[in-house]
């Protein structure tokens, strides 16, 4: 049996899971495992990893892809759970290296929050207390995901705003502010992450093999970590 890695830690705690490649170009998910606490991304994945090629019966050798959730979301989760798939990557040899797709979680639910919702809607991502990312379909448009500020919410660029408002986890800062008439849904981390796997699974049977490459995806922030912001102007 053919494996399909799939790995999405850009949001707090991780999912992974392995699907299953079959010859008539399907795929569906044999084994998962999401963990939405908060703890140790870097201990938890490779114990994840182990854990679930025993229970499958299965070895390295037969995992033949990598699906990496690239971001947006968390700086540290997205670097942790790509640097650990590299090491996976690399240590299985020329001959055995698995292939790659990246992909953006955030985009991939929302897309298939577009197929079932039939309106306007924003699936918002928080980051920190003022900033996140969305997603989601305005005036009937997808609009893929992009950072949003909540500094910058009196903008012309967010005076027309969907009438529902599905937010990761809780974003109180976000919830304060929308109009009154917005329906806002709050959706559990854990949720997240499993209709994230779904999600993943279902892109990587669209594209493979022939969208996979050799070359690691390169991961998507959208903005600079919060390090980076407080570092502005400081001289090194």
């Amino acid at each position: 049996m053919s494996l399909l890695l799939l790995v999405d830690a850009s949001v707090q705690g991780i999912a992974i899971a392995f699907s299953n490649v079959k010859a008539a170009g399907k795929s569906s998910i044999v084994w998962s495992k999401v963990l939405s606490s908060v703890g140790d991304s870097a201990t938890n994945l490779p114990l994840a990893y182990q854990q679930g090629l025993t229970e499958l019966g299965r070895s390295p050798s037969d995992v033949v892809g990598m699906v990496a959730s690239i971001g947006p979301g968390s700086f540290t989760g997205i670097r942790v759970g790509l640097a650990y798939m590299l090491g996976l990557n690399c240590g299985a040899g020329d001959n055995l290296s698995p292939k790659w797709l990246g992909v953006s979680t955030l985009d991939l639910v929302a897309d298939e929050y577009s197929k079932s919702m039939g309106c306007d809607f924003y699936l918002c991502l928080p980051s920190t207390r003022t900033t996140g990312y969305t997603a989601g379909v305005l005036g009937g448009k997808f609009l893929f995901s992009e950072s949003f500020d909540l500094r910058d919410f009196a903008s012309d660029k967010y005076k027309s705003l969907p009438g529902v408002c599905f937010i990761v986890g809780a974003w109180q800062e976000l919830t304060s502010k929308l109009p009154p008439k917005t329906k806002v849904e709050l959706i559990p981390v854990d949720l997240f992450l499993t209709k994230s796997l779904e999600a993943m699974a279902k892109k990587a049977t669209a594209v493979w093999p022939t969208g996979f490459s050799k070359v690691p995806p390169e991961p998507r922030y959208l903005k600079q970590s919060s390090v980076e912001e407080n570092a502005k102007g400081v001289s090194p």
